[in-house]
């Protein structure tokens, strides 16, 4: 039976299940400069092994680097997290670096990692700095998380906005956050972010959040006409890849399935499963063009 509720406060609860996304206070001044001192420490020289000027921990090639980020991460949410949630476990605590320039991170929803129709799944964004659209912040496609798309994945499984990239940028919500501040999403919310023209790289931290029992669930379908199949890996499978957006398209996350399905049609985008969260009149974002 899926849960009730991750939120202890239910207004929150409500918010995001009509939006898709809520804001809060996060991290306390004590958390934040834990969070400030341990990034510079971890990282001397930078955030290592960036992709296209964006660097995210999963991306890493080192697994004990990926673990050691993501264990002393969990240590410093660990209170917060309890104060917000309930009956909840966190994973996939990462770092996400983006260089000043043009780095826009294009549209998108994010894999599944429970079976949505008994489980909820969150993300938790929060910047180390103040934070808004110039800075490259995030943004989200407000009510998007209620298109019907249960079923995603990497490579065949991955659904494709990209034909509707500049309508739906029009479309979104720019979060503006101050730092230590959580925007707290859905995992299905089309987000995205426009590129950081600060004068610094923009740093955050992001993890997310399923119910305490749930099993880790993740699809895999190498392309159309091959099985379904339904995994169950362990909460730190991701790290365990060398080129985590390469590898994902060919390797399964398990050897073993815990259900091999018929095969799902990955159908593409329409404007209909979009046309609710469009302008009548948009304009093409400058930095569509890029993707």
């Amino acid at each position: 039976m899926r849960p009730k509720k991750l939120f202890k406060n239910q207004e929150l609860q409500d918010q995001i299940d009509e939006k898709g996304f809520v804001t809060v206070p996060f991290l306390d001044e004590t958390e934040l400069e834990e969070l400030r001192s341990y990034y510079k420490e971890i990282h001397p020289n930078g955030a290592p092994e960036k992709i296209e000027g964006i660097h995210m921990t999963t991306w890493c090639k080192d697994y004990d680097y990926k673990k050691k980020v993501s264990d002393r991460l969990a240590d410093i949410y660990k209170k917060p997290c309890e104060a917000v949630f309930e009956d909840f476990r966190t994973l996939n605590n990462v770092f996400i670096v983006k260089d000043s320039g043009e780095t826009p991170f294009k549209v998108h929803q994010d894999w599944n990692v429970v079976d949505e129709k008994e489980n909820f799944a969150i993300n938790v964004w929060i910047p180390l700095y103040d934070i808004t659209a110039h800075e490259g912040g995030l943004w989200v496609v407000e009510g998007s998380h209620k298109i019907d798309r249960h079923v995603r994945g990497s490579a065949y499984l991955f659904p494709d906005y990209s034909e509707f990239l500049g309508e739906l940028e029009e479309a979104a919500t720019s979060v503006s956050l101050k730092a230590g501040e959580a925007i707290i999403f859905y995992l299905n919310i089309i987000h995205g972010s426009p590129p950081n023209h600060g004068e610094t790289e923009r740093i955050a931290t992001c993890f997310s959040v399923i119910p305490k029992e749930a099993p880790l669930t993740i699809y895999f379908q190498k392309q159309a006409g091959d099985s379904l199949e339904v995994h169950e890996p362990e909460d730190d499978f991701m790290f365990h890849y060398t080129h985590l957006r390469t590898e994902t398209f060919e390797h399964a996350p398990t050897d073993d399935p815990v259900n091999v399905l018929d095969s799902f049609e990955n159908k593409p985008i329409s404007r209909s499963d979009v046309s609710s969260f469009l302008k009548k009149e948009t304009r093409r974002s400058p930095w569509w063009k890029f993707f």
